[in-house]
């Protein structure tokens, strides 16, 4: 379960402390106890949005496994953050106090460089550390590049390698000092080898990756062209979270977890990630479960992120066909509350026909006018000429005109009124008053600007501690932040 470790010898010789410690790299395992399986039953289908899910954890009885399954498009710009079996090695081997491989120039550094503080009756001037991390970022490049060089057992291989992690002069790009090297092997430069090229290639990058600390692109995964079930009576999609799950599930005597959920109505791809804790010792992680909720036929919506009142937008419902023939389908756009569409409340639009070829998706566009500040609905229906139907409504956003102005003003609450101040004063903002039973009368007043649009107001009270109550909490939420 250790990701690594340091064995640490020391001794005291004629008085003085004589140390020598090393760096044990382990292979990244889980332990007997902690090691488990997800799986979804039964695994040969694909699903529906909506449809109900059978999740079952193997493992040892007792211990508890931590779920979360995500949208996969909240990792598309960010797929390093997907919780995996590696990613939880290296945030427990990033816990390491020690930097370095081990050794030092003399005890003091040697014993620093394991994490470790000797306390003795002398002062042997063990080092102040600012933080938990080592203090030159070189450290960690260089201990990357040495594990880089250790995986080339041929010694001219390792040297190519060497050549790749070298800073170019000229600041060239790792692929074009790569087609630079290939043009001296198809010269018959005797030295270079595909072998070699290859290492030069794998150590430019990740030396590039480490330098620049690039984050990856993962592309979007295409939808599935698999023939979903066919549905008798049509759902309306409308739960749209990016969160699917955020649980936690105990292994029964039985050695299984069985559970089950429902998808939301996302056509998409989730992300089941996996933690356990076992009672006996020991956390792993399993490899993220992918469940593709997908339709044969199915409407995508796609709505701006806020609009203005009275403002005229276009709304786009994009109908695919995932099936094997060419289907025409009949889009309408449902009347909704506060939203002109040309539609009465209830009733459809205008029907809009599609030819959508097999494979491909048509889009029909409907202009609507919010009337009213707040979330509306848009309720979009597709109906295909095999039979086929999808349904979805979304939310969107209508907010008012204008520009946000914001006033605010801090009172001190002390019913009691130890400074003895006068029982009524009237500020700027509010009134403020002491009664006889220590109490604290506090009258806001509402501002009413002529320029302000009507209904728009909106009032936040805050309620915060003495002064060391609102410093303990700040120093909780950031304890690495120097106060």
């Amino acid at each position: 379960m250790t990701p690594s470790f340091r064995v640490v010898v020391f001794a005291v010789l004629n008085g003085r402390v004589v140390t020598d410690s090393i760096y044990v790299n382990a292979e990244p395992a889980c332990t007997k106890t902690s090691e488990f399986t997800l799986a979804r039953t039964p695994t040969g289908n694909l699903p529906e949005p909506m449809s109900q899910e059978t999740l079952v954890v193997t493992g040892t009885p007792g211990t508890v496994v931590g779920l979360l399954g995500v949208d996969q498009a909240l990792y598309l710009l960010r797929k390093k953050d997907l919780l995996t079996r590696d990613m939880l090695f290296r945030s427990l081997d990033s816990k390491d106090l020690g930097c370095g491989a081990g050794g030092g120039t003399d005890a003091v550094e040697a014993l620093s460089s394991s994490g470790i503080v000797l306390l003795t009756q002398e002062d042997m001037g063990n080092p102040k550390r600012r933080g938990v991390d080592c203090h030159e970022e070189r450290r960690r490049r260089r201990r990357a590049a040495l594990n880089m060089l250790e995986g080339y057992e041929d010694e001219t291989v390792r040297k190519c390698c060497s050549h790749g992690q070298r800073p170019d002069k000229f600041l060239r790009s790792c692929s074009t000092r790569v087609e630079i090297l290939r043009k001296y092997m198809e010269q018959g430069n005797a030295h270079i080898t595909q072998e070699c090229v290859d290492a030069f290639e794998q150590c430019c990058m990740v030396a590039e990756e480490v330098a620049t600390e690039r984050s990856s692109f993962a592309p979007a995964q295409e939808l599935t062209d698999e023939l979903a079930l066919h549905e008798e009576r049509v759902e309306i999609r409308e739960d749209f979270r990016d969160t699917w799950l955020f649980m936690n599930v105990l292994i029964g005597q039985e050695g299984t977890a069985e559970f089950r959920a429902s998808l939301p109505a996302s056509i998409t791809t989730w992300e089941v990630s996996a933690v356990s804790v076992s009672p006996r010792g020991g956390v792993c992680a399993v490899a993220p479960l992918e469940i593709v909720a997908t339709k044969k036929f199915f409407i995508e919506v796609n709505v701006p992120y806020s609009v203005v009142k009275n403002e005229q937008i276009e709304i786009p419902a994009t109908v695919y066909n995932y099936g094997t023939r060419p289907v025409q389908a009949k889009v309408i756009l449902l009347g909704t509350n506060d939203v002109c569409s040309g539609a009465k409340l209830g009733k459809p639009s205008a029907a809009q026909i599609l030819e959508i070829p097999p494979g491909h998706g048509r889009t029909a566009i409907f202009p609507v006018v919010p009337l009213a500040t707040g979330t509306k609905e848009i309720h979009v229906k597709a109906r295909a000429s095999s039979g086929e139907a999808d349904e979805v409504k979304v939310n969107l956003n209508v907010r008012p005109p204008g520009v946000q102005r914001k006033r605010s003003f801090a009172v001190v609450l002390q019913p009691q009124n130890p400074r003895k101040r006068n029982k009524r004063f009237t500020h700027e903002e509010y009134t403020e008053a002491f009664g006889p039973n220590g109490t604290q009368l506090l009258q806001i007043k509402s501002p009413h600007p002529d320029f302000a649009l009507p209904k728009t107001e909106h009032c936040e009270i805050d309620i915060v501690g003495d002064g060391v109550t609102a410093i303990l909490e700040s120093v909780i939420k950031n304890p690495t932040k120097p106060w």
